[in-house]
């Protein structure tokens, strides 16, 4: 299994970051965020897969004019600004897409809103707006948020359940599955950590990372000790035939 990580674009709580009491439970998109969702769309659907590119068997796709990504499985978060973001993107691919509950963002519905806002989009507004997606039993007419605001340590858990069910989809019915999936910031950085650190035992032996020639790479060591992965083996300056 492939797995694709991808944020949701630009919302109104990011927009209003300077603003905390502006903060919304369930936030749309901005309109530079449903153009930031388009122009992912037209990538994912017309960009040339540059890891293919540099494979060293990358004769057998017929040649780099025949490089274009290519996605079995869309998995998206029951928030509104990931639905919105995931659905032109689920048009454009057209693959199945699943509503996957545990892929929320951290914290989970936080902020100003009405009851529907902070319960979260409920089974009928989905099947009206997203009428294609497999939406589990546990979004209701009530939405699917309980309330309250989860705890850090709560969303650890979250992640570290999630990474294990990945790495078993990805020995099972998703084994040779290229999987997009659409979260959030605060999620995904948990989610990483948590893959991480199920692999550790193997990190020496059975896991690698890639790095292709001229990559650039770029960690930050922070003044408090901390640290930022800030990107791993970008190589946007190259073009597709020069990718190895």
């Amino acid at each position: 299994m492939q797995l694709f990580l991808v944020r949701h674009a630009q919302s109104e709580n990011n927009a209003n970051v300077d603003h905390p009491g502006m903060r919304l439970a369930d936030p749309p998109l901005t309109d530079m965020g449903v153009a930031q969702a388009r122009h992912l769309a037209r990538y994912l659907t017309d960009g040339t897969d540059t890891d293919r590119a540099s494979d060293m068997l990358a004769w057998r796709y017929g040649g780099y004019e025949h490089l274009n990504m290519t996605f079995d499985r869309l998995l998206t978060s029951p928030m509104l600004r990931s639905l919105q973001t995931t659905k032109p993107i689920a048009s454009a691919l057209g693959v199945p897409v699943k509503v996957w509950l545990d892929i929320y963002e951290r914290g989970g519905l936080v902020g100003r809103g009405d009851e529907r806002t902070t319960l979260g989009v409920t089974r009928t507004e989905l099947r009206r707006d997203y009428p294609n997606y497999d939406i589990p039993q546990a979004i209701s007419d009530a939405g699917w948020w309980r309330g309250g605001e989860e705890s850090r340590d709560a969303s650890r858990v979250r992640a570290l359940k999630t990474a294990a069910k990945l790495r078993h989809l990805a020995k099972s019915e998703w084994h040779h599955k290229n999987v997009l999936l659409v979260s959030h910031a605060g999620f995904m950085d948990a989610l990483l950590k948590a893959i991480l650190l199920e692999a550790m035992p193997e990190i020496d032996e059975t896991s690698f990372f890639y790095f292709y020639n001229t990559s650039i790479s770029r960690i930050d060591f922070l003044a408090n000790g901390h640290m930022g992965i800030r990107y791993l083996n970008r190589i946007a300056h190259l073009p597709p035939e020069q990718v190895s």
